[in-house]
């Protein structure tokens, strides 16, 4: 073996060293989803009839990941719903969270630039769509593709967007 196919097997040995080491190194250090364990809530679900009374819902992240009675979850942040009623998220079919602004559908061509219009739309998101619980939109006007890719990479909060 030449010196130059020595030192050319020695760096690719070295390579892969140092991958191995990294990819070990970024298994241990990713980090567990947060989990919330809401207990003692009536939970309307869309389908049955009635509520079911006295559940427990388990959120990892931004899933549900189980219902029943008497779930347990070391770790989890723990939030008492005092019999208060949980329902799945609803969908608006017709939004235009891009066309709002302070004079009506059609106020961002004339009186305020894109930015503030997105600006708006955020705020909408937030405080008129999730507090009421909207967690998914579908947008029939105005260019929201921007607004749901931010939401969809965590850069903004705001309901899953599917515009049209």
């Amino acid at each position: 073996m030449s010196s130059k196919q020595l030192i050319r097997s020695v760096f690719i040995v070295l390579a892969l060293l140092i991958l191995t080491i990294s990819n070990i190194k970024s298994i241990k250090s990713e980090e567990v989803p947060n989990q919330v364990l809401f207990i003692n809530v009536n939970i309307f679900d869309g389908k049955t009839n009635g509520l079911k009374r006295g559940m427990d819902v388990l959120v990892e992240g931004n899933l549900i990941k189980k219902i029943g009675k008497n779930i347990s979850a070391s770790g989890a942040t723990v939030i008492d719903g005092s019999g208060m009623t949980m329902t799945p998220g609803l969908i608006d079919m017709h939004q235009h969270l891009m066309l709002g602004g302070p004079d009506g559908l059609f106020s961002t061509g004339e009186n305020i630039d894109f930015a503030t219009a997105g600006g708006i739309a955020t705020q909408a998101m937030q405080e008129h769509l999730l507090m009421k619980g909207i967690t998914t939109v579908r947008d029939i006007a105005g260019n929201s593709l921007g607004l749901a890719k931010a939401v969809k990479d965590g850069q903004l909060r705001g309901p899953r967007i599917y515009s049209s």
